[in-house]
Parts: structure tokens; sequence; C-alpha cells
């Protein structure tokens, strides 16, 4: 069944997972320092925080029923992991010193170095990294199904207008206007910011 299928991979994964982390402890014996340099050669400095994506994904694949991720939250999460890593590899890096860098667990591993080295050699290194924040960008877009506009909002929702809402004299927050203080029957509170 495909159910079994990828309870199955899951359970690997969060093992692997759980080796991985062990391994940061030199806990895991011989393979787990094995572990630790295939994911440090693999993804550079994101080596680290591997394991925890894999864990996730593992219990996302155990415990669901249907398939976990739609084709193109797939693509955006491909897509973000590629700009991550490029980028990695692209800024303070130079282009004589990449395949080292990766071999040294260091910038984007050698995932980093190979999605790196061929834009690097076609584009300066601004243009690398616009590249590879462009892809990044959009695998968020992707992965979270959100678009720029959901994103702005959510940005504007942190951060109120200057004054909106907001007594200067003593810091209370007064969101009422004289409408609602005609027509509300209720009592109104005032709030301190704190």
């Amino acid at each position: 069944k495909p159910q079994t299928k990828r309870a199955t991979f899951g359970i690997i994964l969060i093992v692997f997972s759980i080796l991985a982390f062990l391994s940061f402890f030199s806990s895991a014996g011989p393979s787990g320092i094995f572990i630790l340099m295939l994911l440090r050669r693999l993804f550079g400095i994101l080596g680290y925080i591997a394991p925890f994506v894999f864990i996730y994904m593992g219990i996302s694949l155990v415990r669901s029923r249907s398939e976990p991720m739609p084709r193109i939250q797939k693509i955006g999460v491909l897509l973000l992991v590629a700009g991550v890593l490029g980028i990695f590899h692209v800024v303070g890096i130079p282009t004589e010193d990449a395949y080292q860098t990766a071999l040294d667990g260091r910038g984007g591993g050698m995932i980093g170095f190979l999605l790196a080295f061929p834009i690097s050699r076609a584009f300066s290194s601004l243009a690398s990294s616009l590249i590879f924040v462009c892809a990044m960008v959009v695998g968020i877009f992707l992965t979270f199904n959100v678009s720029p506009t959901d994103a702005k909002q959510y940005f504007r929702s942190l951060w109120p207008k200057k004054g909106e809402g907001i007594n200067d004299a003593d810091g209370v927050i007064d969101n009422t206007s004289e409408e609602d203080t005609a027509a509300s029957p209720l009592p109104l509170f005032r709030v301190s910011r704190k």
C-alpha cells in the first residue's frame, strides 16, 4: 500500500535523523561520524539543520493517510533548498575555492557547489546571488502557498501604522471612536500597551 511505503520511508528518515543528531555529540560511534561528515559535505553549514528537517519529514510521512504534500509544494521545497544552499556557496566564497570549500563541509556543501558553480561561471557574484534569492523567494511562496500580497499584509499586521490606536501621552491603546461609544451598550475598557 502507498501508506505503508510512506510510513516505512518515514521511519527510516526518523532513525537516520536520530543517528545524525547523536553524531553531533560523538554518541553514534564511527558510523555516526561518517553520517555527520556526509551531511556536512552534502549541505555544508546547513548539515547541522538537516536532521531536524528529516525528522519532521519522517513524522509527516508516518502520520499521513494520503499524499502529504502536493507536487507544486515539493517543487517549492526544492527551490527553497536550492536557493539557500546556492546563496551559502556564492556569498563570500571565490569561484576558485568553491570545490575545496564544499569538500571541507563549509558553505553550501557539494549540493551548493553543484548549483552555484555553473551559475557563478556564467554570471557575476552579485547576479548569481540575485538568482538564488529569487529561487528562495519563489520557493517560499510555493511551499507555504502564499502570494506576495499575503506576505505584504502579514508583515503590515506585525507593524501597525504609526500612531494607529495609540495615545502618545500615556501609552494607552484606545481604538474606540465616538460612534462606537454612543452605539455600544457594553462597558468600554482602556487597555495599556503592556
